[in-house]
């Protein structure tokens, strides 16, 4: 007899669900699904077949789901995972005046990864447990900030990352081989012809906008933000600004730790 995916799940028991789930951070709070049902209808959406199908014999065989969860881990990595070995993927051979940071607030949007030295890039991360939808709304902001952009994603879901990365936004791929995981730049980053000043100041904060307008222009006190953005947008030129707003990047988070 062949089962469904829910079959397999509701054959194991609760409690191994929970710690298999919180192990792999497939839910973020189990208390809002009132059932056992529920919740597994919940996990459905983040497990395939085979993945239900070695969880079920997993638990008929006493393996802790501890060790599944790991095993799964490795497999299907998180956004953490991934954003960390990013991260040291980058380093490798940054500038000295690099800073690299992550989780940056832009608009409405927010960085998964970002990195500034003399260029300023982004790398949005895309999982295999991530809609790519969301490239649609995101790109657009970040091609208007960062001179230069990628996406991030598994070898697996290339193909469709392709359908939703426009000119100019560069792909890298990782994969797992051999208990690690490898990255390659698969499409090349082009520099963005869709910079906008005003996208950028806006990120800046009041005082250090005030900081660039006494620098260049005059005393700023009384200006609220909206004004110093405008006047500073009419007294200098757009890759003025872009320096400006790279080096406000660099002295931000010149401390931020990047674990090696």
């Amino acid at each position: 007899m062949i089962f469904t995916k829910q079959e397999f799940l509701l054959k194991i028991d609760f409690d191994y669900l929970l710690r298999f789930a919180s192990e792999t951070k497939l839910y973020r709070n189990y208390r809002s699904y009132f059932t056992k049902k529920d919740f597994v209808n919940a996990l459905l959406r983040n497990l395939t077949q085979e993945q239900c199908e070695d969880l079920y014999n997993a638990f008929i065989n006493n393996i802790p789901p501890e060790e599944m969860a790991r095993f799964f881990l490795f497999k299907n990595p998180t956004y953490e995972i991934i954003r960390d070995k990013l991260i040291k993927y980058i380093s490798i051979n940054k500038e000295e005046d690099t800073v690299i940071f992550s989780e940056f607030p832009v608009l409405n949007s927010r960085t998964d990864v970002t990195m500034i030295n003399h260029k300023s890039y982004n790398y949005e991360i895309k999982t295999d447990r991530d809609k790519l939808e969301r490239l649609k709304f995101q790109l657009p902001i970040f091609i208007t900030v960062f001179e230069r952009n990628f996406v991030v994603c598994s070898i697996n879901s290339y193909p469709q990352v392709l359908e939703y990365v426009p000119h100019a936004v560069g792909i890298i791929v990782y994969e797992i081989q051999d208990d690690k995981i490898y990255f390659r730049e698969e499409v090349p980053s082009r520099r963005s012809n869709d910079l906008k000043s005003e996208n950028q100041l806006a990120i800046i904060t009041l005082k250090s906008l005030r900081s660039i307008y006494e620098k260049r222009i005059g005393k700023a006190s009384t200006l609220t933000k909206q004004q110093l953005i405008e006047k500073i947008r009419s007294h200098m030129s757009d890759s003025e600004i872009n320096k400006e707003f790279k080096d406000y990047l660099k002295s931000k988070y010149l401390n931020f730790k990047v674990e090696r």
